[in-house]
């Protein structure tokens, strides 16, 4: 009795007995494989074959080529010979390009795998072509503000069953950790940001904001969630910040309670724009607000001259011990061999990072000209703070000078001349980084901005200068 078949079916059972056929009569009919060879055939490689480098044939020629040699295919037939009718073999990159390179007849078995998925009851959402392109697009979708507000309340959270507030290891990714579009390590092939296949020395790493799986190479521990040292973990009107480490805006030191997240470039990049605008943001405001309010100013300009005047108290007595060391009696000349090399380097930045400290007070003090007083009582402290920061700046100059002198009085020409000589090389040195790092940043927001990069050739011909000063040994 013949059995009947759709015609579905039918072409389904002929490609089947097709590819069996082609499978039987491809056994033994390519070229004759020459004789193992102990290196690869291509002249530019010739690898020595062994345990990892493993030897393949060239399915035309039949010469013997490492896996990295042998990637061309051309459609070949039982005898080894260029056939558009053929099937796809691998072949060596000078049989690939002797021949016409002809791509034969084609035709899709599409509706045989929709066939055969169907019968095989596959139920995997990702082979659906709609929700392929819903997953390659994810990342359009996501909300960076819900994922940030998931992880702050997760961590929080985390507090309460941990011990002391302190968060110990995870054996396994907890929830609040895994993201709205999490995606498993075991269903990725490739690192998400370089493209490239995991494997033994190339590890799978999910970032916890978008959850794609990444390498080592293309995300880093940046993400930093924590709770502020002066607020208490355990409270309940306390909330976990987030903020991305050696950028501004992130604390100055470690937080007691933290905990360091894995994030891809992608989501380092975007919260990073985030947390510098917001930065910009809150310093814009400030400044309008101080605009407004003179008081306000006055008290941030008189904090910071009052800790710049304890700077230069602590510099001024260090710079006192240093010259004393120098003082070796009166009436008595001192040999140029008891001033130490390294002794005279410290005196040295000592010395210049005192005159510009200085000379900066007067610089801060300089701008309470600017302010314009609303009442009696806002002149009365702005003259006293004027007054005092000049009076300060007299005092700490005439102290530094007497120092001078006395370093003067106890220390030979010759030592004299080799301090002021550290004291300028310091100070182009301190220029020409400056200056570098000047043009680097200008480079970056050009190329950020898409601005206009005619002041970075200035910036390059002055640091160039900087660099002659620098190395020309002519510092006096």
């Amino acid at each position: 009795m013949t059995a009947m078949f759709s015609p579905l079916e039918g072409q389904t059972l002929a490609f089947i007995n097709r590819l069996q056929e082609e499978q039987d009569r491809n056994e033994g009919t390519w070229i004759q494989r020459k004789k193992p060879a102990q290196n690869c055939s291509d002249v530019k490689c010739a690898k020595v074959f062994g345990i990892f480098v493993g030897a393949r044939y060239c399915r035309r020629c039949g010469n013997c080529f490492c896996k990295d040699c042998l990637v061309c295919e051309r459609r070949l037939n039982i005898h080894g010979e260029l056939d558009p009718n053929g099937v796809l073999q691998k072949v060596c990159a000078k049989c690939f390009d002797d021949g016409e390179q002809t791509i034969g007849p084609g035709r899709s078995h599409f509706h045989l795998f929709l066939h055969f998925r169907m019968h095989a009851g596959c139920k995997n959402p990702g082979l659906n072509q709609k929700n392929s392109i819903k997953i390659s697009n994810f990342r359009e979708n996501l909300d960076l503000d819900m994922e940030c507000q998931r992880i702050s309340r997760g961590f929080k959270e985390s507090l309460k069953s941990s011990i002391f507030g302190v968060t110990l290891p995870d054996l396994q990714v907890p929830a609040w950790k895994k993201s709205t579009y999490w995606v498993y390590g075991n269903m990725a092939t490739k690192c998400n940001g370089c493209s490239e296949e995991f494997g033994l020395l190339r590890s799978r790493h999910n970032c916890l904001v978008c959850g794609c799986v990444v390498c080592a190479g293309c995300s880093t521990k940046d993400l930093l969630v924590y709770i502020p040292d002066e607020k208490d973990p355990l409270s309940d009107d306390v909330e976990a910040e987030l903020t991305i480490i050696r950028i501004v805006g992130c604390p100055e030191k470690e937080p007691r309670v933290c905990s360091y997240l894995r994030l891809c470039q992608r989501c380092n990049t975007r919260l990073q724009d985030r947390q510098i605008s917001k930065v910009q943001n809150i310093k814009k405001s400030t400044e309008e607000n101080e605009d407004e309010d003179p008081a306000i100013q006055m008290t941030k300009t008189s904090d910071q001259l009052t800790a710049m005047k304890a700077t230069i108290e602590d510099s001024l007595i260090k710079y006192g011990e240093l010259v004393y060391l120098f003082d070796v009696g009166p009436r008595r000349s001192p040999r140029r061999g008891l001033v130490p090399k390294n002794s005279m380097q410290v005196l040295a930045k000592t010395q210049g990072d005192l005159a510009d400290r200085i000379t900066s007070l007067v610089t801060v003090a300089m701008g309470l000209k600017h302010l314009r007083p609303t009442s009696q009582k806002q002149l009365k402290i702005l003259r006293n703070l004027l007054q005092s920061s000049f009076d300060s700046y007299h005092d700490f100059k005439d102290r530094f000078q007497e120092l001078q002198k006395l370093l003067e009085n106890v220390v030979p020409k010759e030592t004299l001349v080799e301090i002021q000589a550290v004291v300028n090389r310091n100070a182009i040195n301190s220029c020409y980084l400056s200056m570098k790092q000047l043009g680097l940043e200008v480079l970056y927001l050009s190329d950020k901005h898409n601005l206009d990069v005619a002041l970075l050739p200035k910036l390059i011909a002055a640091e160039e200068i900087y660099k002659k000063l620098k190395f020309s040994g002519k510092h006096s």
